[in-house]
């Protein structure tokens, strides 16, 4: 009996890392995959805004069912626009995660079908276009904008780091959950493994920094693209501002 509870708690918790690799595999693709696309050209303040004024928009109070639409129908812009189709499924399933999660608790508190859809499509649509703008982040400009604020500044390399350790660090921690589910040892081992190889990487990164105070990058924007999201924001602005005055 107590064989079979055991084999039991095996079988379930092997299939609970499994989900974990899955969701970090996703989690790697919908932020830190993909070449240096002309998306990934367009101004972070351009990006930023737009998903500011989706996420307005899916969550006005005074706004009416309208408001709504017309926040997923900019966001859906905003995909065909700057994502590549084989991102969508990783895109979409981080943000199911909160999204079923938020929608539970609402529907614990108030068990009323409509209220939780209502709560589950906002949280979704600001999941969902905060993952695009995560996506379209672009490390270069971000290190070339902190050396316009700050000339010299030795703040200019972490972007750039942090944009080449955490694929590393997610690629790793899944490889140690899978040799874990695989070999039915104690996952503290396999972790361990991994935290060596994550040190490596930072020694290696550490030492081909060691000579340089800051990094001079060399960022351009792609024209086409930026007026398109700027297109698309000053819609998204223009729309704002009428629905506040007829209010």
């Amino acid at each position: 009996m107590r064989s079979s509870e055991s084999i039991n708690r095996r079988i379930n918790f092997n299939s609970f890392l499994r989900l974990f690799e899955v969701l970090l595999e996703h989690l790697f693709y919908s932020v830190f995959i993909g070449d240096d696309h002309r998306a990934r050209h367009t101004p972070l303040v351009v990006n930023l805004s737009l998903v500011i004024i989706i996420a307005y928009l899916i969550t006005r109070d005074l706004g009416s069912w309208i408001d709504k639409l017309v926040g997923v129908l900019i966001l859906v812009a905003y995909v065909v626009l700057e994502i590549r189709f084989v991102y969508l499924k990783s895109l979409f399933i981080i943000s199911m995660i909160p999204t079923l999660w938020y929608g539970f608790l609402a529907f614990i508190f108030r068990p009323n079908i409509i209220a939780s859809l209502d709560v589950m499509i906002r949280v979704f649509v600001i999941s969902f276009s905060t993952l695009v703008f995560l996506q379209l982040i672009n490390p270069v400009e971000l290190s070339w904008l902190i050396n316009k604020v700050k000339s010299g500044s030795r703040y200019s390399l972490y972007p750039n780091l942090i944009w080449r350790v955490s694929p590393h660090i997610l690629k790793d921690l899944k490889s140690a959950l899978m040799i874990s589910r695989l070999k039915n040892t104690d996952i503290s081992r396999s972790l361990a493994v991994g935290i060596l190889v994550l040190d490596e990487y930072s020694d290696f990164y550490e030492e081909g920094l060691a000579s340089r105070d800051e990094i001079n990058s060399f960022y351009w924007y792609d024209i086409f693209e930026s007026l398109k999201l700027l297109i698309l924001f000053l819609l998204g602005f223009i729309y704002i501002i009428i629905r506040v005055v007829m209010l």
